[in-house]
């Protein structure tokens, strides 16, 4: 009887089991649900991560190319400036190092870094009076660095005072110039400026960030 009796037990929990054909449509309708609502969080989660990683690779690739501009001014030492392979051939000579950056508005190089080599005014003795800034007819363009589509440029601003902020809008595009040996920091087209703040945005607007270039040559990111 009792080895009947759990061959009993055992073919009514068996058949309880197996006798369920599937989920009734309020489980499936609550398993779809809890699977959308997983899906779409984990793939808000991984644009916003993506986007993030983007923005810090451009914020990077920005500070990269203003310290590389400087450390090539530091490095530039020309005594002559016009030495001569011949007797006609010269080599243009390089009055400074310099960033030329564009915000979202510019038709020319919207939100692009440019890296140049500021050849001065034309004549004999061009590093003699320097005016520097960017030059696109001189050939000045050292290397050009365009942001992701994602990130963008979305204010320039120079400042009299030093402050890391740029609330208003400023010029489209600006120039800082290092000029050899010290190297001496110039801004254009705002001669009497201390600092340069660019001003980086995802295009949402989620993410922000000001990296500013002060009269000193020091770079600082807020």
């Amino acid at each position: 009887m009792k080895h009947g009796s759990k061959n009993s037990i055992f073919y009514s929990l068996f058949s309880r089991f197996f006798s369920r054909k599937g989920f009734t449509l309020v489980e499936a309708v609550v398993v779809v649900g809890i699977t959308i609502i997983l899906t779409s969080i984990l793939i808000t989660y991984s644009r916003g991560s993506e986007q993030q990683i983007l923005f810090f690779r451009e914020q990077a690739l920005i500070t990269s190319a203003i310290l590389q501009a400087k450390g090539f001014a530091i490095e530039t030492f020309q005594p002559d400036f016009q030495p001569l392979f011949s007797g006609t051939e010269t080599i243009t000579p390089i009055c400074g190092w310099g960033i030329h950056v564009e915000d979202e508005t510019t038709n020319s190089y919207p939100n692009t870094i440019i890296i140049f080599k500021d050849h001065g005014n034309p004549g004999n003795n061009p590093c003699a009076s320097p005016n520097p800034q960017y030059n696109d007819a001189q050939n000045e363009k050292f290397e050009v660095l365009e942001l992701d589509p994602v990130i963008k440029i979305a204010r320039i601003c120079l400042n009299t005072t030093i402050t890391g902020n740029c609330s208003s809008p400023g010029p489209a595009s600006a120039d800082v110039v290092f000029v050899p040996p010290d190297p001496v920091v110039k801004f254009q087209p705002t001669a009497n400026a201390n600092e340069l703040v660019i001003v980086l945005e995802t295009i949402d607007g989620s993410r922000t960030s000001n990296i500013s270039i002060t009269k000193g040559g020091q770079v600082n990111i807020e």
